[in-house]
């Protein structure tokens, strides 16, 4: 997330813990679409 940020990627949900062990951001593209990044922590 943060090489698309420094890349001037539009940040539409910034990263954030959505529940424990459960951390989620969205960007968009080029063309608009939403793209989401999900990490578990395990």
């Amino acid at each position: 997330m943060a090489l698309c940020e420094e890349a001037g990627v539009p940040v539409v949900i910034p990263v954030r813990e959505a529940f424990p062990g459960l951390t989620i951001g969205l960007v968009t593209d080029p063309d608009g679409n939403l793209v989401e990044f999900v990490r578990q922590d395990t």
